[in-house]
């Protein structure tokens, strides 16, 4: 059976389920890049993945690539299409019994009335709606993925739960301790952009500080927001306690999330995935995230193995934040919890074991998915953070009381 997999490009999030299925297939799994390797992931702290496999296809820059990228997009007996991928999509359903999944994070990441806007809706047909009749199945990566797919008219039982997939780190568990500290160290990363919200954290800082709680904040990241958040830092006078940290590499990210206390994740809705709340909880870190990062919910049982939060809500976060430093000595099994979830479900190998199968599953002529929860079970259907606690009130989600 031969597999094949259309992104733009590779990144380290994709790489280890691609691996695990390169192995399963004994090597029938190809990646095709269709955009060259950008410059400002290389700034990033990103390596250029694709250039040191064999079974990766260029189809920008390499003379015969693009032609083994069309053959392959007809031919394999799967394709999996990431983005950048819809003039293959085309060629590919021209023939509408050939099985194809889509990997996507959500379609209307600025909410309903994106939904409704009829320039949008014939944008999403053209990319989305005109494939209905295909065999054609969805990963949706993130929470709030499914409900925009489903939207254009796909049957819940195509939509499948996935993700992104950081390499897995092991550490022993029982190293994690929470005692009591005279600081404790709140890490904020990623692009310094609108959907992220950045500044969210300076004012609850300063409350937190000016109410005794020792708290200081690193940011590691660059972008458009760094001038304004180094700016509100100066006007709220809390300079002392936040710094400031350029792009690094991955891995040196992965040594920070170690070592730090608390790591959040601040997004609105916009924020298909947010993989430092995957990498954050590898690493045993104390997890705050927003229910609207399509991560969280997907990861993360509030009390449990992490915390989440309005996204609108700051004094909640403050809240919140209180809470850990007020009970750290007991957020011990919370880091075990984060650590057990991204090292023995959420990891690349699982995700490329069960998409394996459930790709025989469902060739052989099944419909409905494999796998009753986790990865590659049927999304569930959620707009906003409020369906899904009012799915999950019965839950732990409803049962940690943080004010």
């Amino acid at each position: 059976m031969v597999i094949s997999f259309f992104t733009r490009y590779v990144t380290h999030h994709v790489l280890p389920w691609c691996e695990c299925l390169h192995e399963l297939t004994d090597g029938n799994f190809y990646l095709v890049e269709t955009e060259a390797f950008p410059q400002f992931r290389i700034a990033q702290g990103y390596e250029d993945l694709g250039s040191k496999l064999d079974w990766c296809i260029n189809a920008v820059t390499d003379a015969n690539g693009e032609s083994k990228a069309l053959t392959l997009s007809v031919n394999s007996d799967v394709v999996i299409f990431g983005g950048g991928s819809y003039r293959y999509q085309d060629l590919r359903f021209e023939n509408p019994d050939r099985f194809s999944i889509k990997m996507k994070e959500r379609l209307y990441k600025d909410g309903f009335d994106e939904m409704t806007d009829p320039n949008v809706i014939r944008k999403m047909y053209k990319k989305h709606g005109k494939y209905l009749d295909k065999n054609l199945y969805y990963l949706c990566i993130g929470t709030y993925a499914a409900y925009d797919v489903h939207y254009q008219g796909f049957d819940e039982y195509r939509l499948l739960k996935w993700g992104y997939f950081p390499p897995t780190t092991i550490h022993n568990p029982e190293a994690f301790v929470c005692t009591k500290k005279e600081s404790y160290e709140v890490l904020w990363i990623g692009n310094m952009e609108r959907n992220k919200m950045p500044d969210v954290i300076l004012p609850v800082l300063k409350s937190l500080r000016a109410n005794g709680y020792p708290v200081n904040l690193t940011y590691i990241g660059s972008g458009e927001y760094l001038e304004l958040l180094k700016k509100m830092v100066l006007e709220l006078n809390i300079q002392e306690y936040v710094t400031f940290q350029l792009n690094i590499p991955w891995y040196s990210v992965r040594e920070k999330l170690y070592k730090a206390d608390i790591c959040l994740c601040t997004s609105n809705y916009a924020e298909g995935w947010g993989a430092v709340i995957s990498e954050s909880m590898n690493e045993g870190c104390i997890t705050v995230a927003s229910y609207a990062s399509g991560a969280s919910c997907y990861l993360i049982e509030h009390g449990k193995n992490g915390f989440l939060y309005e996204h609108d809500n700051p004094a909640e976060l403050e809240s919140i934040l209180a809470y850990i430093v007020d009970h750290f000595n007991e957020m011990v099994q919370v880091r075990k919890n984060a650590y057990r979830t991204l090292t023995e479900e959420w990891t690349g190998k699982n995700a490329g074991e069960r998409l394996y199968r459930t790709i025989c599953h469902l060739l052989n002529g099944n419909h409905l998915p494999l796998y009753f929860n986790g990865i590659c079970s049927m999304a569930p259907l959620y707009l906003n953070s409020e369906q899904f606690k009012k799915a999950n009130s019965g839950d732990n989600n409803e049962t940690i009381t943080t004010g």
